[in-house]
């Protein structure tokens, strides 16, 4: 079972959810290196715990879209994965509004997955083929 939470941060601020503390850096605002057009907005925070180090979430603002499309950032191990999404910021104040998903032993549901499609691989091997071997006539 998963742990959630999620809390409006200004920069400084931190949260803890489960072995994990967050610390919001910082808010930027601009647009995407790839395509202008796009307005990217990133939280940048660091995480400590069991798998630290700096870690970015954003939400872009595409022409063609009416509502920002969230870039959720993950942190993956064996022992469990940590999803940070940001769903809503501040511009005025650098404040971020974070949804933190811990969900433990989601490396076990991929080797779960692998284990199954080599067990469908090997079902569905050729078998090899018997040759039928005529025995020669006695006395002929």
């Amino acid at each position: 079972m998963g742990i959630e939470a999620t809390a409006t941060l200004r920069p400084g601020d931190e949260m803890t959810v489960g072995p994990y503390h967050l610390r919001h850096e910082r808010l930027v605002i601009e647009p995407l290196a790839s395509d202008p057009r796009v307005r990217e907005t990133r939280a940048e925070l660091i995480v400590a715990g069991p798998q630290p180090g700096a870690l970015t979430t954003a939400l872009r603002d595409y022409p063609s879209s009416t509502t920002p499309i969230a870039t959720p950032a993950v942190r993956s191990s064996f022992g469990e994965d940590l999803y940070v999404t940001l769903i809503a910021y501040d511009p005025d104040t650098g404040s971020a509004t974070l949804r933190v998903f811990v969900n433990p032993l989601v490396g076990w549901i991929w080797l779960g997955g692998a284990i199954v499609a080599l067990g469908a691989v090997f079902a569905a091997w050729p078998e090899r083929r018997r040759r039928a071997v005529v025995a020669a006539a006695a006395g002929a």
